[in-house]
């Protein structure tokens, strides 16, 4: 980074781009924050050469916001991991991995077809045809050289198209179930925030060691997870972060200024195939999680409201809030979504290495 790229000149790039978050944010868009500032960086990334006398605005922001935002995002996730979450998962452990299995399955062949059929690349197609979250898999694509273009359209389609059809769906079935309970915890505590900060960032570390894939993300939702189980265990309950919106706002932020700024025009090109199989393949991705559906609901007591909630490919707290207004078993569907996140940060990313490499040398 240049002199005239310094912190101050950082935050002003930041904050110019943060006012289309901030739009997205108020027309009440899911994720608007990361979305808008990423739309905003990447208008003024495609244009560099033109306003390549005006430095600030032609700026490439350092990656250090990419690993906050990554940072933040692995915490929450690891936060997600409560002692409910395990118990549920301890009793329907084989259906839950049966039924991830043909999804994650599902979701790799429709990124076959992504890149079969388009101008996206075998990594590229992976990270924007498999579920994981939009801000996790445009983050861990990046890092393994995806086209973050792509993979943002890929999984705002597929989000957004599930998030407006599912709820829809669900909400004009019969048969709901009781709420199960979660445990109860303490109050929120700045200090379980600070000690859970002090373990990610080391857990972090640790992951370059390792040659952890998106360690900034992974390594930290593992050990957050693995600190709060071990204090679960020992007191007896869960504990609970001071975790202000503030911080997932800035971390969205940081995430798109940074991806933002260094996504370059030539990574449009032939988006109109693209958009179009991803429609075919989310389509896809909600046939087979209608077909789960129906199969589990044959030979268990779960609800084919919950089933499809859980299994669903759309974000965890979208899929958890219409669990919850529809009466469905939100608990189940919150530990689905999230063993799926898991599955998705911690061994695709490794599959996808492997599989790449083998590509590469045929």
């Amino acid at each position: 980074m240049t002199k005239q790229h310094a912190l101050p000149q950082q935050l002003i790039y930041i904050g110019l781009c943060a006012l289309g978050g901030a739009f997205l944010e108020w027309v009440g868009l899911s994720i608007g924050w990361m979305i808008g500032t990423l739309l905003v960086a990447t208008t003024f990334s495609i244009n560099r050469e033109k306003w390549s006398k005006h430095s600030l605005l032609a700026l490439k922001v350092p990656k250090f916001w990419t690993q906050f935002g990554q940072l933040v995002f692995g915490i929450h996730l690891g936060q997600r991991m409560t002692l409910s979450v395990i118990d549920v998962f301890s009793q329907h452990w084989f259906l839950i991995s049966a039924t991830l299995f043909v999804s994650i399955v599902a979701a790799m062949f429709a990124g076959l077809l992504l890149w079969k059929y388009t101008v996206a690349d075998l990594m590229t197609s992976f990270y924007g045809a498999t579920p994981g979250g939009i801000t996790t898999m445009v983050t861990i694509g990046e890092e393994e050289g995806g086209n973050v273009a792509i993979i943002s359209i890929v999984q705002s389609m597929r989000k957004y198209l599930v998030i407006l059809v599912v709820p829809i769906f669900v909400a004009s079935l019969d048969g709901v179930e009781e709420l199960v309970p979660t445990l109860t915890s303490n109050s929120p505590s700045i200090w379980v925030t600070a000690l859970m900060a002090v373990v990610a960032i080391s857990f972090a570390h640790l992951g370059k060691l390792i040659n952890a894939p998106a360690r900034w993300i992974i390594m930290p939702m593992i050990g957050v997870a693995l600190t709060k189980g071990l204090i679960s265990i020992i007191f007896g309950y869960d504990v609970v972060l001071w975790w202000p919106p503030a911080i997932f706002v800035l971390a969205q932020i940081g995430l798109g200024a940074s991806i933002g700024s260094r996504i370059d025009k030539s990574m449009f090109t032939g988006m109109g195939k693209v958009v179009l199989v991803s429609f075919s393949t989310t389509l896809l991705l909600l046939v087979t999680t209608l077909v789960s559906a129906i199969m589990i609901t044959r030979v268990t007591d779960i609800t084919m409201v919950t089933a499809i909630l859980a299994f669903a490919p759309g974000g965890v707290a979208e899929m958890a809030a219409t669990a919850i207004l529809v009466g469905a078993d939100s608990v189940f569907v919150v530990t689905v979504q999230v063993v799926r996140i898991m599955f998705v940060l911690t061994v695709l990313p490794l599959v996808f290495r492997k599989i790449f490499k083998k590509k590469l040398s045929c």
